[in-house]
């Protein structure tokens, strides 16, 4: 994770945008329209710009995760 920064909590990466997409295949039009759907995780504006806790997108997975039965 090129260019990472960290949290208060418990050291977690802070992504951009392009991080996120990579980690989840996922093209900046995706995430905005998730976003927009209320459908992905919070992000955290620093300025003009978007950063997403890494801790955030794995709860947000495991929310996401099938149980099998």
């Amino acid at each position: 994770m090129q260019g990472a920064h960290f949290s208060s909590e418990e050291n977690s990466p802070l992504l951009d945008i392009d991080e996120v997409g990579e980690l989840l295949g996922l093209t900046r039009e995706a995430i905005y329209s998730r976003r927009h759907r209320d459908d992905f995780p919070p992000a955290i504006r620093m300025g003009n710009v978007l950063r997403w806790d890494f801790a955030d997108i794995g709860a947000w997975l495991d929310e996401r995760r099938e149980v099998s039965s």
